[in-house]
């Protein structure tokens, strides 16, 4: 994974899956800032979005910590 750029979250933000579910945004930053998981030849919102809530929760803790987002108590 690499840290998110402005372009990556302003992307995330035009997407259409955003508009239809708030929610999704994440799905859409995980997408484009996972650079390689596993032996998968590409990521993409598909793939983040199948992933088991352990896995996606493990993402995002990497994300958070990658972009500054981490809350002092967080390991």
């Amino acid at each position: 994974m690499r840290a998110s750029t402005a372009r990556d979250e302003m992307r995330a933000l035009a997407d259409f899956r955003v508009h239809l579910r708030p929610e999704a945004y994440l799905s859409v930053v995980l997408s484009r800032t996972v650079v390689r998981l596993g032996d998968l030849e590409a990521v993409h919102v598909g793939v983040v979005e199948e992933m088991g809530a352990p896995d996606r929760a493990h993402l995002e803790q990497v994300y958070r910590r990658l972009n500054g987002y981490a809350s002092k108590g967080e390991p």
